[in-house]
């Protein structure tokens, strides 16, 4: 009995060391250039090539695979319009393959290929799933010759994504794809459309995450082409976007169904050098449209948005086209100057340009600091579409100062305001609150005529007391003036913008930021013991 269970636990014993084997992918895979030691890769090194062989991912002892760590060490350049690294094989729900920067890693060409429709780029990530690639905060992606007054001007992707599913880029500086040069009158440079720091392409996507990267120097920091797919989950969550003249495009056209899109603790700055010509380039923060058929929803909250849209053709700093829905909600906008364009024209500043017929789009709690020098400035410019829109936008608990008036509309009126009150709106220059059908024989409501419609009973026009950094300090106007919108049900709301909670019972304080998120704590505190 006694050497039947030494046999039965000897074949459980064999049993288990043969699956191990089965499913035992290399616990690390070290790449350099030359496949020579550098920096932390100091055995067992590979090159490239080992990366972009699909024989070398699997399961398999020194393959690549589940719970792989590949660290990239050192400097990678590429050839002109080559792609970099491939990745070639899948990780697993619970153990996915990291791919690492070494401290100060990077990926370089004079300028990579890739674009819409045509994978590449420095690394290509395409059809496969549960794969996070991490940059450390050191590691770099760029290209070096590539924009207006280099050697090169052509179509470029930092990083391609496309049929994807678990996947993860994060912490990565990914610069100059495109330097434009549109900062002078003259250039008329239109060949930087199709370069973007990130090409989310079509094919199905689900919980995919971009995270704390800093994206400079592109058309496009972001830039989506979503058709015929499903796409689900993808969340752009604490990037820095400087220099682009799109930060973050989101399209989609056809049969897609698209859900679940989070899009909270961006900074976006900067887009002059995309201004001119205003033929070529439009300039906005966010730009979300689809087809009227495809209505997909956004979630756009915690975010930063500062520095005007340059001299050229801005539109807005979010721009939520037709077929979207935008929740929108504890963003800062500070458009803190004027500029003006080649013909000596002011450009005017708009926060929001919201189509009808699209929506509904809520406006919760935002702040928004103009610059006060036009009655043109409107925070929601709102385009027409055919058909006759029910009201879909709520603008709630929200502070306005320097700015001329809340909306405009390129239709007959502004029926499409479906609520708006508990705001402070102060320092407004112009007497035009609210301005219908521009561009046509057009009507000019003031604030008290506006008021005599249903809006904003409950909203204030004093100082809110903003301190430099746009939190609310003691005395403002917006303290206590904001309705609860606990019943909601949207969590992050439940906060301000530095994470504060707001009260589940009793008046909210209106803005991003509550009046604690302003005040200090005490410092030089003692405690004695009794």
């Amino acid at each position: 009995m006694i050497a039947v269970q030494k046999l039965f636990f000897a074949i459980i014993f064999l049993s288990l060391v043969s699956a191990g084997c089965a499913f035992g992918s290399a616990a690390n895979v070290y790449i350099t250039q030359s496949g020579s030691p550098s920096g932390n890769c100091t055995a067992n090194v590979q090159t490239p090539s080992f990366f972009n062989n699909s024989a070398n991912w699997g399961t398999g002892a020194n393959q690549i695979g589940p719970g792989t760590t590949v660290l990239l060490c050192g400097t990678f350049t590429f050839a002109a319009g080559a792609s970099g690294l491939t990745v070639q094989g899948n990780g697993a729900n619970t153990n996915p393959i990291l791919i690492q920067f070494d401290n100060g890693a990077t990926l370089q060409a004079p300028y990579f290929g890739g674009t819409f429709g045509t994978p590449g780029g420095a690394l290509v990530l395409s059809g496969v799933s549960f794969i996070t690639v991490d940059g450390k905060s050191t590691g770099v992606i760029q290209n070096t010759d590539n924009g207006t007054s280099l050697g090169h001007r052509n179509s470029s992707t930092g990083v391609y994504i496309a049929s994807v599913s678990g996947v993860t880029v994060q912490n990565l500086t990914i610069k100059n794809i495109y330097m434009n040069a549109g900062s002078t009158p003259s250039a008329n440079d239109s060949n930087g459309w199709n370069a973007n720091d990130i090409v989310i392409d079509q094919g199905a996507v689900s919980n995919l995450v971009i995270s704390g990267n800093t994206l400079n120097n592109a058309h496009a920091a972001i830039n989506t082409d979503m058709e015929n797919y499903t796409y689900s989950g993808i969340t752009i969550s604490n990037n820095t976007m400087s220099d682009h003249g799109w930060s973050i495009s989101l399209g989609a056209y056809g049969n897609q169904k698209v859900s679940n899109i989070s899009i909270y603790g961006n900074y976006f700055t900067n887009w002059d050098n995309w201004q001119f010509p205003s033929g070529t380039y439009h300039t906005d923060g966010l730009i979300a449209y689809t087809d009227t058929s495809a209505k997909f929803p956004i979630l756009f909250y915690d975010n930063y948005m500062d520095t005007n849209l340059g001299n050229g053709s801005g539109t807005s700093y979010i721009t939520c086209g037709q077929g979207t829905a935008c929740t929108i909600f504890n963003n800062v906008i500070a458009a803190d100057a004027h500029t003006t364009d080649p013909g000596g024209l002011q450009v005017c500043v708009t926060p929001m340009w919201l189509y009808q017929g699209s929506g509904p789009h809520y406006i919760y709690n935002n702040t928004f600091v103009g610059p006060g020098l036009t009655q043109t400035d409107v925070i929601i410019d709102s385009a027409a579409e055919s058909g006759s829109p029910a009201p879909s936008f709520k603008f709630e608990n929200n502070i306005v100062t320097g700015f001329g008036g809340l909306m405009a509309t390129y239709a007959s009126n502004t029926n499409d305001m479906a609520a708006s009150n508990n705001n402070d709106f102060y320092n407004m220059a112009g007497t035009n609150f609210a301005s219908e059908n521009i561009g046509g024989s057009g009507s000019q409501l003031t604030y008290a005529q506006w008021q005599s419609r249903g809006f904003d009973a409950n909203s204030v026009t004093a100082n809110p007391s903003l301190t430099a950094t746009y939190t609310i300090q003691s005395g403002s106007a917006a303290i206590g003036l904001g309705a609860n919108l606990t019943q909601l049900d949207i969590s992050s709301l439940d906060a301000d913008k530095a994470g504060v909670p707001r009260p589940a019972s009793g008046s909210w304080d209106s803005g991003a930021y509550g009046l604690a998120s302003g005040i200090a704590p005490p410092t030089n505190l003692t405690a004695t013991v009794k």
